[in-house]
């Protein structure tokens, strides 16, 4: 399965989260982490990014009010066969660290949530934990 962080967040996290991964041999679900500075569509619509992440079989990571508040998205999401993970704080603003420590404590939690998911979906991750969304 492919994580495609968008434009919110830093490229070096994903960097840092795939390498993590990679070390991840004994995990039950084997992800592959990229951004999309790597995939040139930095810059990009949403609606495009929805695209291709359908054609990569890709999940969008955002912290993106957009990805869910706009209803056209849900059709998107189902006729490209993605999912969305929206990450909100549930505090305020929080710092780089924080985000990276959010990903890091609910990483394995997340994959398997997800693995079990008929597209289209939406899950909420924060510092609290994961939560399924409906449209």
């Amino acid at each position: 399965m492919k994580y495609i962080f968008d434009e919110n967040f830093s490229h070096r996290l994903a960097q840092g989260l795939n390498l993590i991964e990679q070390g991840n041999l004994k995990s039950k679900v084997q992800a592959e982490i990229t951004h999309v500075k790597f995939l040139d569509l930095e810059g990009k619509t949403d609606e495009k990014i929805i695209e291709i992440a359908g054609k990569n079989n890709g999940i969008i990571i955002t912290m993106d009010k957009d990805f869910r508040h706009m209803k056209h998205y849900f059709a998107l999401y189902k006729m490209h066969k993605t999912g969305v993970v929206i990450f909100r704080s549930s505090k305020g603003k929080l710092s780089y660290w924080d985000i990276v420590k959010s990903f890091i404590n609910k990483w394995e939690d997340l994959k398997e949530s997800i693995v079990c998911e008929s597209t289209p979906f939406a899950f909420q991750i924060n510092t609290k934990g994961i939560q399924r969304l409906t449209f």
